[in-house]
């Protein structure tokens, strides 16, 4: 890839971070939610039901944020947890009705935006737009070869462990297992 491109797309992955998280920000804030409050009720509303050791798992949120989180939003009348039927030492969370409208109102400003986005795109390139975007949540996903997997799976540190050991490059990608489709 000729500089000029890579320059560019790096630039665009910028904008585009930055101007996602700028969103979830503004979406969690209008919510009364923190930013992984939003994530949990996104990801549990998603799922419809998730045990809550997987919950760390799949947003690459450390558990005790996890916990926390999950505290203020059983408390709030967001979330349910209740024991798992298949194990008893895991725990299922699912939506309370207060999270399922929650939920429902995120889905629906995507379902907003995703329409917008779409309709200033001819009908003939939106298939290429859909087609590149999985191409681009593929490559950010983790590769699970040698020492690249050993480092992305390693538990994240706690707030104390990464003061001490200075700043470090935090990699955010789609779980291991997620394949975006062509």
């Amino acid at each position: 890839m000729a500089d000029s491109a890579l320059d560019t797309l790096q630039k665009y992955l910028r904008r585009l971070d930055c101007t996602l998280k700028l969103r979830d920000k503004t979406s969690a804030i209008s919510c009364g939610l923190t930013l992984p409050q939003h994530a949990i009720i996104c990801e549990i509303g998603s799922a419809g039901e998730l045990i809550v050791k997987n919950l760390s798992k799949s947003l690459g949120l450390d558990k005790s944020t996890i916990s926390r989180s999950l505290d203020g939003l059983v408390r709030a009348g967001f979330v349910l947890r209740t024991p798992s039927s298949d194990d008893r030492r895991s725990v299922v969370v699912t939506l309370d009705l207060k999270g399922q409208k929650v939920y429902e109102r995120i889905t629906a400003d995507w379902a907003t935006l995703s329409a917008g986005l779409l309709k200033n795109i001819p009908a003939g390139k939106q298939g290429r737009l859909i087609e590149s975007l999985a191409l681009l949540m593929n490559g950010l996903a983790p590769k699970t070869d040698g020492v690249k997997a050993a480092n992305l799976n390693r538990a994240p540190l706690s707030r104390r462990a990464n003061e001490e050991a200075g700043p470090r490059l935090k990699i955010i990608a789609p779980a291991p297992d997620a394949h975006f489709e062509l």
